[in-house]
């Protein structure tokens, strides 16, 4: 028996998890307390650039931030400067208005003060809850938010107020200013029916009017230090396994595309791995936590894809067994022996197209069509042996009955017409359908339901194949 058609292969030798060296832990010397100076930086307030006449509504916007310690929620001392110096520029934008206006524009649902807290990803998975800890921060700067404009004679409606939170960035962060960026509150305030303040600008028009400040010159950015490059060589690294994990794990990849992510996810878990002793060792303990999650996804899938393999090779080794000992038992003279075989055969193939469901694409497509063909074999050693043959001779009960002969010698003369390549002339067409048409009388004939079914699927299949050259 010929199951060449099973041709996924494994190339690669059997697929074993991936356990990388685990680092040990960086234990860096704890950072002294940021101590912020009093003056502002020009762009701790951002604004809205003013826009063309066609522009509307009008309105304000004022952006600021408030800052926290690593791992804290409260506010208070230097942190709260930033902060300050965007509410004191909202409060100057209102307190200059008339105080009808003041009383609209705070009634107006435009009105709004959105608040994001953040976490950064310093002791990701370790120290802190990161998406708790940037609710905390949230609601803390919305409270003081509301607490100092009232202070300040600025009753803030409630549903005003609008707050958001994200937890640690999905990526790793060096320990510089952009970990204090995520250490923080991010401020906006919408103030509807104003005219926007110039650009560069950190404090309102007056009645009188002021002079816009000129934008400072803008200076180079300063190239990437070792640290910094080592940090973005290794996010790129984790975002390319991020991009092979997704592919392996998709229904859609066959078994070989699966393996060979494996492969290319072990390489790529090694590479990003070697990185992280480079890192700015504040940064390392989140890298380290990323890693350690996507090697669990990197032993998930190589675990898959093994048992995957494993089941295609039991499943292929055991059609090829049953196809050789199939053949075996027709060529033999026991024909009960045969029906046995053959009968146990049907019931354990009933359905060829759930055989390997839970395969990938390509292997479950090839145990498929290797157990079609063996039930092909199955049904042809049935109704081509049921009687007139050597085994009749041992056993003479006909087990199979007796129309066996005519259904064999038709089929047979069919399937050579039908392995011609060339168009049928009128007279094998004639061959054709006179050897179907015994055939279908043989299938009538036969009294055991075994056989009759096994004969039934055999017509059917060479009918299937003669019908194109027939109506050529």
């Amino acid at each position: 028996m010929n199951l060449s058609n099973l041709q996924t292969s494994n190339t690669g030798g059997t697929i074993t998890p991936y356990t990388a060296k685990t680092l040990e832990p960086v234990t860096a010397a704890a950072p002294a307390p940021q101590v912020l100076t009093p003056s502002i930086p020009k762009d701790t307030v951002k604004v809205q650039a003013g826009g063309g006449p066609t522009e509307a509504p009008k309105q304000r916007v004022i952006e600021g931030q408030a800052n926290f310690d690593t791992g804290k929620s409260q506010l208070g001392g230097s942190g709260e400067a930033p902060l300050n110096k965007t509410l004191d520029s909202v409060i100057a934008s209102i307190k200059t208005l008339p105080a009808d206006k003041q009383k609209a524009l705070l009634s107006d649902p435009n009105f709004s003060i959105d608040i994001k807290g953040r976490a950064s990803n310093l002791g990701s998975a370790h120290k802190y809850d990161n998406a708790a800890l940037a609710k905390k921060r949230t609601d803390a700067t919305a409270a003081y938010v509301k607490d100092y404009l009232k202070k300040n004679g600025i009753e803030i409606p409630d549903s005003a107020i609008k707050t958001h939170s994200s937890g640690a960035p999905g990526k790793a962060k060096a320990a510089d200013n952009n970990d204090q960026d995520d250490r923080s509150a991010k401020v906006k305030i919408t103030l509807p029916g104003l005219d926007p303040l110039p650009a560069n600008s950190s404090t309102p028009s007056t009645p009188s009017g002021g002079v816009p400040v000129a934008p400072p010159p803008a200076t180079p950015t300063p190239a990437a230090t070792p640290q910094q490059q080592a940090l973005a060589d290794f996010n790129k690294q984790g975002a390319a396994l991020n991009a092979t994990l997704t592919k392996g794990q998709a229904a859609a990849t066959s078994l070989v595309d699966r393996e060979a992510a494996v492969k290319q996810a072990q390489a790529q878990l090694q590479q990003a791995e070697a990185e992280i002793p480079k890192l700015d060792p504040n940064a390392q303990p989140g890298a380290q936590a990323l890693v350690n999650g996507q090697r669990d996804q990197v032993n998930a899938l190589t675990t898959r894809a093994t048992k995957e393999r494993q089941s295609f090779d039991q499943l292929r080794q055991q059609l090829a067994t049953d196809g050789t000992n199939l053949v075996n038992t027709t060529g033999g003279k026991d024909k009960a022996a045969l029906r046995k075989f053959a009968t146990d055969l049907i019931a354990k193939y009933p359905d060829p197209g759930k055989v390997g469901a839970d395969l990938p694409p390509d292997a479950r497509d090839s145990v498929q069509k290797a157990t079609t063909d063996l039930r092909k074999l199955v049904n042809e050693a049935i109704a081509f042996n049921s009687d007139k043959s050597g085994m009749d001779q041992v056993d003479n009960g006909y087990l199979f009955g007796r129309p066996g002969p005519k259904f064999k010698q038709n089929a047979n003369q069919l399937e050579l017409l039908i392995k011609s390549d060339a168009p049928w002339t009128a007279d094998q067409k004639k061959q054709a359908n006179q050897a179907l048409s015994k055939m279908a009388e043989a299938v009538k004939t036969f009294e055991d339901p075994v056989v009759k079914a096994a004969a039934q699927a055999v017509y059917d299949d060479m009918a299937q194949a003669a019908k194109a050259k027939l109506a050529g």
